[in-house]
């Protein structure tokens, strides 16, 4: 008598030799691989490499979002005050990782700041810590990793572009004085560590809105000498009742740039804001401390990772692949999953913007030199429910199925492009509606390489 084998049975074990086929790829005969796949909820249905700590590049941010949202709160209002006293002007941050130096210009013009009065900056929210050790120093000197504070502006860096073939600064009065080096090669920009001054290398095009761009030394002591052209910094005890304030972000607004735009200085930000608010001391130290801890409640034990930032520009940070799982399907089952969800990017969007066309899938990249990532999750068997303004709303039912995955690949040969497409087609696998030879088909057929 024959035994019936269910259809389920069938279908993961079809996925298995499916994904297993794609991960033959010879692009990867080197590589160091890690693949976990699991439903929302329910049970593991891949997993290759899934417990091998690998670095997960800016797929990391995913972890530090859960984290911040869980410490902070999706509706957490970033509230930067300002209040005048004579010829002094006082400002109080708060850790607002997308204030701009127009905010602050308007902040000063209410507080009818004036040539010559002083500014009094108050950036301790945070503690000392501006710049991650673990970082590689020519990332400091670009936008990459611009100083992390409780009060930096602009993101800490400046665009440098090109007018009528002559470099200057965006804005202009940061701070930043910038020389011209030598006219031909290669153009480019860089700021020696510590200075104030910037070279401009190259033959310049006639025009260019977007050359390159500045870390600054000192972001927030450059923006503060715009109001006045005198500033210092401060300890400020006390908030007087008349004080102004920019307060136009929530931590809902903030997490569109750290998982769509990639931004590091936001992701830095919100995690030490995090760790903060939960009694540290706003270090990265004890931030990550506790970004571990809830990890754990995650369901990762300790082996499972290894934190040294937020971003996952540190090639120090590591993680499994079932540990990014496991924090992604806390962040989904908590009363901010649409929040969470909704910062992610979508086919079209940010880094995805020509990966994975067609399929109801969130996803975050990560590049670094030698690494390559992709997690997230993929709606199939029906459409996930938005609201009207596109935000995500948690799922419901069984209709559709969330599956979540993490493909990271590291120390592989050749350029991230050449390990993209074999990373789309297991999505597009797991984007099958009735796994088996229909959608194995549909998975083993290579895309484009995004740029």
């Amino acid at each position: 008598m024959l035994a019936l084998i269910p259809a389920a049975v069938l279908a993961q074990t079809s996925l298995h030799a499916d994904l297993s086929a794609i991960l033959q790829d010879p692009a990867l005969e080197r590589a160091s691989v890690g693949v976990f796949v699991k439903e929302l909820g329910g049970p593991v249905l891949f997993s290759s490499g899934g417990d091998k700590r690998l670095m997960p590049a800016s797929a990391l941010k995913l972890v530090t979002a859960g984290f911040a949202l869980e410490a902070l709160g999706a509706n957490h209002r970033f509230v930067t005050r300002g209040w005048r006293e004579g010829r002094n002007v006082y400002l109080l941050g708060a850790a607002d990782p997308l204030l701009t130096v127009d905010e602050l210009t308007d902040l000063g013009a209410r507080l009818g700041a004036e040539r010559g009065d002083a500014v009094h900056f108050d950036d301790s929210l945070l503690g000392d810590d501006r710049v991650n050790g673990t970082w590689e120093f020519g990332d400091m000197m670009r936008e990459d990793a611009p100083l992390v504070s409780g009060l930096t502006v602009n993101g800490g860096f400046a665009d440098v572009v090109i007018a009528n073939g002559q470099p200057r600064l965006r804005p202009r009065n940061f701070g930043i004085v910038l020389k011209r080096g030598k006219t031909q090669g290669e153009p480019g920009v860089r700021r020696e560590h510590g200075a104030w001054t910037a070279t401009v290398f190259g033959k310049l095009p006639e025009n260019d809105d977007d050359f390159g761009t500045v870390s600054l030394p000192d972001p927030v002591l450059g923006a503060a000498m715009i109001l006045t052209g005198k500033a210092g910094r401060a300890t400020l005890d006390t908030v007087p009742q008349a004080a102004l304030r920019i307060d136009k972000r929530t931590l809902a607004d903030v997490l569109p740039a750290v998982l769509k735009r990639s931004d590091n200085h936001a992701a830095e930000t919100i995690l030490r804001l995090a760790g903060k608010s939960l009694g540290g001391d706003g270090s990265w130290d004890d931030a990550l401390k506790k970004e571990g801890e809830w990890l754990k409640k995650a369901g990762a034990p300790e082996g499972a990772f290894r934190l040294a930032d937020g971003s996952g520009l540190s090639r120090f940070s590591e993680i499994t692949p079932r540990a990014l799982v496991q924090s992604m399907e806390r962040s989904l089952s908590q009363p901010t999953a649409a929040a969470f969800g909704s910062a992610m990017c979508r086919p079209g969007e940010g880094t995805l913007r020509n990966r994975l066309n067609g399929l109801d899938v969130r996803a975050k990249t990560g590049t670094l030199t030698g690494v390559c990532s992709l997690v997230g999750f993929i709606d199939v068997g029906g459409t996930a429910q938005v609201d009207p303004s596109g935000k995500l709303l948690p799922i419901s039912g069984q209709s559709p199925r969330r599956i979540l995955f993490a493909i990271v690949f590291n120390h592989y040969e050749g350029l991230a492009s050449g390990v993209r497409p074999i990373q789309d087609a297991i999505v597009r696998r797991l984007g099958a509606d009735h796994p088996g030879e229909d959608g194995a088909r549909d998975g083993n057929r290579r895309s484009k390489p995004s740029p």
